[in-house]
């Protein structure tokens, strides 16, 4: 849900090589100039993608390619690759943060950092060892619009906000589950006026076939 009309948050679902990469983004505030930030970002990673398991070699050209870009702004991004047939999930970060939850919506693993933001330094993004995955499991992954959402009063909707909506409901579809916390975001503030993009993505572990 875009802050000023036009959004600087990012999620897509990328072929990779042999596995499938689900990522989420944000850029440093909001409006035109971060969503053309966020569209060359989108470019750079759809377009070699497919070349790529290795997450810090494929977030390592997206800095590359868009250096000149982030001399003024910066990109935080999670990316993880998830392998359908081993059923495990590989990820790097770049200053952006997810959670995997089991099947009672509680904390398996907090999919944490392991690289400062894109346009920070120049740290390789490092990728994780393989996290097992089982049915039920809940990937988590949102931008800071949801979190730092403020009711009337200045309460933080939080991450506990988030948990407690998946914990509600998460016997329906992911579709579902985001569609609920973002209603309740808007609940919690009394619809006031958005001051920044908000994004969140829920992607479930169905049964092996």
């Amino acid at each position: 849900v875009a802050g000023d009309g036009i959004a600087g948050d990012y999620f897509d679902y990328l072929p990779m090589k042999q596995c499938m990469g689900l990522v989420g983004g944000d850029v440093i505030w909001h409006g035109y100039d971060a969503a053309l930030l966020m569209a060359g970002v989108r470019g750079a990673l759809k377009s070699i993608a497919e070349l790529y398991d290795d997450i810090g070699a494929l977030m390592a050209h997206a800095r590359r390619a868009l250096a000149s870009d982030l001399s003024e702004r910066f990109v935080t991004m999670l990316f993880t690759v998830i392998d359908p047939v081993a059923r495990t999930l590989h990820y790097g970060s770049a200053g952006h943060s997810a959670l995997l939850l089991d099947r009672h919506a509680n904390v398996k693993e907090r999919l944490d950092a392991t690289a400062m933001p894109l346009g920070v330094g120049d740290d390789r993004v490092v990728m994780s060892p393989a996290i097992p995955l089982d049915t039920g499991d809940i990937l988590l992954l949102w931008t800071d619009g949801i979190t730092e959402s403020c009711s009337p009063d200045g309460t933080v909707f939080g991450i506990d906000g988030m948990l407690d909506v998946v914990r509600e409901c998460r016997d329906l579809s992911a579709a579902e589950i985001s569609a609920k916390i973002l209603r309740d975001v808007q609940l919690f503030t009394h619809k006031q006026n958005q001051d920044d993009d908000m994004t969140v993505v829920i992607a479930k572990v169905l049964p092996a076939n």
